[in-house]
């Protein structure tokens, strides 16, 4: 497990409790899976550039946090 995928993972748990938002409904509303969500949390992995953009967008998450 890498620092950014820790990082990303603690940044999308937080944004999750601050919205108020499931882990299942964040997976809908970006048409993935409930796992990957889990995994990303977890920092087993991270998702591409593109979807870790648009999580930042959706959980008001500060994108340079995410970017090394």
């Amino acid at each position: 497990m890498r620092a950014i995928e820790t990082e990303f993972g603690t940044l999308v748990l937080k944004g999750l409790e601050k919205k108020g938002m499931s882990r299942h409904e964040l997976a809908d509303e970006l048409n993935t899976t409930h796992s990957s969500v889990t995994n990303w949390i977890a920092g087993k992995m991270c998702p591409n550039l593109i979807t870790a953009l648009r999580v930042c967008k959706m959980l008001n998450i500060d994108a340079n946090q995410i970017l090394p």
